[in-house]
């Protein structure tokens, strides 16, 4: 005898399982929705007060300022000259240069006012070529930049005004010349020293004619043993 086989589930029962399974689905998405809808009007009460949602934005570079003057430690001040003495017929020359050694670009004032030369003795300056200096010279200096300018002393000062008639012309000696920058304190060169030599002394010379046995004031042509007293 053969042995019977379980009877099969209905297809009624089937389909009901089926409808069971679809039914939690859409209960689910039901409750999905329902959350979406309440937090909507709380949103859109945040708006009606005013409130914004904060947003970051990524930060941008501050635009670069105007450039500053430069300070004594972004500049290097020196003064030189062609020679370390000089004769009455020479004119000392000097070149006074600036270089930039900061970090960033500044700002010099490098003019004859701005960036003086100073020529002085015994302590007193005797010229600068602030006192008849005018204009500005302006210069935006970045790192390794350099500036040269050459300066011909005449001699004289500058001390008692720069007319001619004021000026009065120096004498010999020692001079101590530097540079600097007006209105930046210890932006200055070392002191370079210079001489002006003395004018050579005249030496008199003799009359190689003149007989030094001679009285100047002697007439060579009277008579030695006449009588000046006596009458003709």
């Amino acid at each position: 005898m053969s042995t019977p086989r379980p009877p099969r589930p209905a297809a009624r029962v089937f389909w009901v399982r089926r409808l069971v399974a679809l039914a939690v689905v859409v209960a689910l998405l039901v409750v999905v929705v329902a959350a979406v809808r309440l937090a909507l009007p709380a949103a859109g009460a945040d708006d009606a007060a005013g409130v914004q949602p904060v947003k970051t934005a990524p930060p941008t570079p501050a635009p670069p300022g105007a450039p500053e003057a430069c300070t004594a430690d972004d500049v290097d001040l020196s003064v030189t000259s062609g020679a370390t003495s000089y004769t009455p017929s020479q004119n000392p020359s000097f070149t006074v240069r600036v270089t930039h050694v900061g970090r960033t670009p500044c700002l010099v004032e490098a003019s004859a006012t701005g960036r003086p030369l100073v020529i002085s003795t015994g302590g007193k300056a005797v010229y600068s070529t602030a006192d008849c200096g005018k204009g500005e010279r302006t210069l935006l200096l970045g790192r390794g930049d350099t500036d040269t300018q050459t300066y011909r002393w005449d001699r004289r000062t500058t001390s008692g005004g720069c007319a001619d008639e004021h000026r009065e012309a120096v004498g010999a000696g020692r001079y101590d010349v530097a540079a600097s920058l007006a209105g930046v304190k210890g932006a200055a060169s070392p002191p370079l020293e210079i001489a002006l030599e003395p004018k050579p002394k005249a030496v008199p010379t003799a009359d190689p004619t003149a007989d030094p046995s001679a009285d100047p004031s002697a007439d060579p042509t009277a008579d030695p043993s006449a009588d000046p007293t006596a009458d003709d």
